[in-house]
C-alpha cells in the first residue's frame, strides 16, 4: 500500500494540492474575517462606551448645572429674608394703611345722614366726631406701635398679643373720647353712648374677623419675618379702615330720629 503510494504519489499530489490549497485559504480567510469581526466588534464596543460616557459627561454636567441653579435660588431667598429680617420694623410708618385713613376721613366729611328723608345736621355731626376720632387713634397708635423694639424679634404669639391689646386699648380710647366730647356739646351719656355702640355692634364681624385672621398671620412660618406680618396686618386694618363710610351710612339707620331733639340746641 505504501509502495503505490509511493509510485503514485506525483498523481496523487496532483489532485490533492489544490484540494489542500483551498482547505488553507479557507481558513486563514476565516480566521482573517474572524479578526476583522473581533476589531469590529472592539470597534462598536468602544464606540459605545464612548457615547455612554459622553451622555453621562452631559448628564452631570446638566445635574451640576440644575444643582448650581438651585444653590444660587436658595442663597437669593436666604439673602432676601436676612435683608427683610434686617429691615427696621419703623419703615411700616410709611405703609399705605395711614394713606387709607387720610383718604377715609376726606371721605366721612362728605356724608350727610339722613332721618326720614331730611338732612339730620345732628347725626351728621356726631358721627363726624366719633370718625374722625377713631382715625386719629388709628393712625397715634398703629404709628406708636412700630416703635417697640421687641417686634422684630419677638415671637408669632408675641405678635398677636402685642397686635390685640393696642387694638383694644385704640377701640377704648376712642369710644371713650368721643362720648365725652359728644356730653361736651349738650348730648346726654345715654344717647351719646348708644349712638357709639350701635356703630361698634354693626361693625362687630368684622372685627371678629380681622382678630381671627391676625391669629392666622401672626403664627404662620409662611411669613419671613415679623416684618412682613406686621405689612400684611396693617392691610388688614387699612381694609377695615377702608370700609368705614359704607359702615357708618347702615349702621345710623337705626338711631333715626333720636337726635333730632338736639337740632335746636345745638344750631340756633
Amino acid at each position: 500500500m505504501i509502495e503505490d503510494l509511493i509510485l503514485h504519489w506525483e498523481k496523487i499530489a496532483i489532485v490533492a494540492a489544490p484540494i489542500l490549497t483551498w482547505l488553507f485559504k479557507t481558513r486563514v480567510y476565516d480566521k482573517l474575517e474572524l479578526k476583522q469581526k473581533e476589531v469590529s466588534v472592539r470597534s462598536d464596543g468602544a464606540n459605545v462606551v464612548e457615547k455612554n460616557l459622553d451622555l453621562y459627561q452631559e448628564m452631570i454636567d446638566d445635574m451640576d448645572k440644575r444643582h448650581k441653579e438651585q444653590i444660587d435660588r436658595k442663597e437669593r431667598e436666604i439673602a432676601k429674608i436676612l435683608n427683610k429680617q434686617k429691615k427696621p420694623i419703623t419703615e411700616l410708618k410709611y405703609h399705605r394703611l395711614f394713606q387709607v385713613v387720610e383718604q377715609v376721613g376726606k371721605r366721612v366729611e362728605g356724608i350727610n345722614f339722613i332721618t326720614h328723608g331730611e338732612v339730620d345736621k345732628v347725626k351728621t355731626m356726631l358721627m363726624n366726631v366719633l370718625i374722625q376720632e377713631k382715625l386719629t387713634n388709628v393712625s397715634i397708635v398703629f404709628t406708636d406701635f412700630l416703635d417697640d423694639a421687641e417686634l422684630r424679634v419677638c415671637s408669632g404669639n408675641a405678635l398677636r398679643a402685642k397686635v390685640a391689646n393696642s387694638l383694644r386699648g385704640l377701640v377704648g380710647n376712642y369710644n371713650d373720647s368721643a362720648r365725652d366730647l359728644f356730653v361736651d356739646i349738650g348730648i346726654s351719656e345715654e344717647d351719646a353712648v348708644y349712638l357709639i355702640e350701635s356703630y361698634e355692634e354693626y361693625r362687630l364681624d368684622l372685627v371678629n374677623g380681622f382678630l381671627e385672621s391676625l391669629d392666622d398671620i401672626s403664627t404662620n412660618d409662611d411669613y419671613s419675618s415679623n416684618y412682613d406680618k406686621i405689612n400684611a396686618i396693617y392691610e388688614l386694618v387699612a381694609l377695615s379702615i377702608y370700609l368705614i363710610p359704607k359702615d357708618v351710612r347702615i349702621a345710623l339707620d337705626s338711631v333715626n330720629g333720636r337726635f333730632v331733639k338736639y337740632e335746636k340746641v345745638l344750631f340756633d
